[in-house]
């Protein structure tokens, strides 16, 4: 609950990062500093809501019966001052938006690095040593407390933002959240989305089945979350260049979206492959190996495509375009909502992550065209420069795997799913280092050399 609470910012992080990243170009009246200090405000602010909120919610959980009977005698009182501690760090959350918007993502990743390292021995020392609940809390709470005192501790040496106080910061507060509220929106519709999958399966399928699907999905996100994760990092850099060079911002978004379609389809197109060899050396083959393989394949799959659209919705962020894309996120929403349950009843666990992946075939081209409108790039460049060099790969790396899978049978040893991924994944390298001098590779080199 505590975790959650942090995102009542409205996404003002974001907002600091756009604008910090555009003050850095020239392309703001107000500086840095400014925009941090209203971030603060906002934050303080939102904390003054949400910390009686968080108190009355808490305190009712571990004073409920399920609560007590779990929890030994006197760790309610330590476990509800521990997530005290974690909202408050809501109260700090601007300085590290602050300091990607200044350029420096990589101290800022360092930063977040040093909290899960802290949370990881943390973790190991509560749950081997001391075997304390109370231990686990502290653990959860360094991940967030750590990160956030760095990052202030690195601005204030840094001076990289200075702030001073000339009155109650409204213009700039509005500013702001004109921004990161469109953005936000789009962000908190995207995690309902994410959270459809299971609440259709809790409402259509058995409790164990709901625990199959979270296994499969399990997958899905943290294959969505390297996604993600190495997209961020360019928001800053298309913020600064959406100012002066639009072109060069233009050029870099095709060079994100060719790098995430094709790591994506290959990552994805590799997992697929060897699905039921992963699910039974995770949860074992007393589970139903198929259905949950089955769901996982569908559900990759829909992120392979889902990944057409990703890098556009942080530049048209960074064109200062939030929330262009609600309207597809909120009806592949619906759809999904009510495909999920439909689906699910029809055919159980695939049918769930059907539901979840076939809406895309209709949205997913609305996002393309608005994306083209939005940022300016004709379609058939991205064809071009995007979609058939992926396509490319693919095809080699198809070719590949079953060249695998037929050498497997010549030879009569029994098909290896882990056998055959790794020969797409190595004859997608193999493709992109064969036809180098026609796919734009460079888009790689190009990413690596932008200045954040």
């Amino acid at each position: 609950m505590a975790q959650y609470l942090n995102y009542s910012d409205l996404g003002v992080g974001t907002a600091i990062v756009h604008f910090g990243s555009r003050a850095r170009a020239g392309g703001e009246e107000r500086s840095l500093g400014d925009f941090l200090q209203a971030g603060l405000i906002w934050n303080a602010m939102a904390s003054a809501i949400v910390l009686p909120v968080f108190l009355v919610f808490a305190w009712l959980y571990v004073s409920s019966t399920g609560a007590q009977n779990a929890l030994e005698s006197g760790e309610a009182v330590p476990l509800l001052i521990i997530g005290l501690v974690m909202v408050l760090m809501l109260l700090l959350k601007p300085y590290g938006a602050a300091l990607t918007g200044a350029g420096l993502l990589p101290l800022e990743r360092s930063n977040q690095g040093i909290g899960v390292v802290a949370r990881i021995v943390m973790t190991l020392v509560a749950c081997f040593v001391f075997q304390s609940i109370t231990l686990v809390a502290v653990a959860e709470t360094l991940a967030v407390v750590v990160p956030a005192v760095l990052s202030l501790v690195s601005v204030r040496r840094r001076k990289i933002a200075v702030m001073h106080w000339s009155g109650f910061p409204s213009t700039t507060l509005k500013y702001m959240l004109g921004y990161s509220v469109r953005s936000f929106s789009v962000n908190a519709v995207g995690a309902l989305l994410l959270q459809s999958g299971t609440i259709a399966a809790a409402i259509t399928l058995r409790p164990q089945d709901v625990t199959y699907y979270n296994a499969a999905f399990r997958i899905y996100s943290s294959v969505r979350q390297l996604i993600g994760w190495a997209n961020d990092p360019f928001r800053p850099a298309l913020s600064r260049l959406s100012v002066g060079s639009p072109a060069a911002a233009s050029k870099a978004m095709l060079s994100l979206s060719f790098v995430t379609l094709a790591l994506s389809a290959v990552g994805c197109g590799t997992l697929m492959i060897a699905s039921t060899d992963i699910v039974e050396l995770w949860l074992g083959t007393q589970v139903p190996v198929g259905a949950i393989a089955a769901a996982l394949v569908i559900l990759l799959a829909g992120l392979t495509f889902n990944a057409v659209h990703l890098p556009l919705i942080p530049a048209a962020d960074a064109a200062g375009r939030p929330g262009v894309f609600l309207m597809p996120q909120v009806v592949w929403l619906i759809l999904t909502v009510v495909g999920s349950v439909i689906l699910g009843l029809m055919a159980g666990l695939p049918g769930i992550a059907a539901g979840f992946t076939l809406p895309l075939l209709f949205v997913e081209p609305y996002y393309l065209l608005k994306g083209s409108r939005t940022l300016g790039f004709p379609l058939r460049r991205w064809f071009t420069v995007v979609a058939l060099p992926v396509a490319v790969i693919v095809g080699g790396a198809a070719i590949g795997a079953a060249l695998v899978l037929a050498t497997m049978a010549i030879l009569g040893s029994a098909p290896s799913g882990i056998g055959v991924a790794a020969g797409f994944m190595v004859s997608a390298c193999l493709t992109m280092l064969l036809t180098r001098r026609w796919l734009p590779l460079s888009s790689f080199v190009a990413l690596g050399r932008l200045e954040l």
